[in-house]
């Protein structure tokens, strides 16, 4: 007997993608504010620190390198569509946003029952802390949030891991904190 209710565990994960969603656009907001020079101080200062622990519980941090590692099958050409996981992790913008069309991410999304779906407008590269260059999809916010950035800029990055393919893990970026160790 199946004990899975599929359309329960997809309004559960509904109601945590919109969460997250909340999250990001507050965290947006607030970066916002940063960089037209408003004060942080007080109740705004205390709201930030909040939501940027809340990112921090919602979005578990992963070791990329190693994840690279052990989902990389070279020459197996197939794309392995996963219940899309949360996580961060550390790494250096390599190359602006690129717009494009991006199917295969919505196909993915869409197979488990995503909805809404993001809008993915944008791809970039992002090197992780052991030097792998990995292609990276982006939600229409981030894209235009990292659009302002230098390329070089090192960050904690938020994502959904959607799919593995012969290169490792796809990732769809949905926010990123600017590392202290950006000059």
């Amino acid at each position: 007997m199946n004990l899975i209710n599929k359309p329960f565990l997809g309004g559960i994960f509904s109601f945590l993608w919109l969460f997250s969603s909340i999250s990001f656009s507050a965290v947006n907001y607030d970066t916002e504010i940063q960089k037209n020079g408003a004060n942080l101080q007080g109740e705004n200062h205390q709201s930030k620190q909040l939501e940027l622990v809340a990112l921090e519980q919602h979005y578990p941090f992963q070791d990329i390198d190693g994840m690279i590692n052990r989902l990389v099958s070279k020459g197996d050409q197939r794309r392995i569509m996963i219940n899309p996981k949360k996580l961060s992790f550390e790494g250096e913008l390599k190359a602006a946003p690129k717009e494009g069309e991006f199917s295969l991410i919505y196909d993915s999304l869409k197979l488990w029952g995503v909805d809404p779906l993001p809008n993915v407008s944008h791809s970039s590269y992002i090197k992780t802390p052991l030097g792998k260059v990995i292609p990276v999809y982006l939600d229409e916010l981030a894209a235009k949030r990292l659009s302002g950035e230098p390329v070089g800029m090192q960050a904690t990055f938020y994502a959904l891991h959607v799919y593995n393919y012969e290169h490792g893990p796809r990732l769809l970026i949905l926010s990123y904190k600017v590392s202290s160790a950006t000059p």
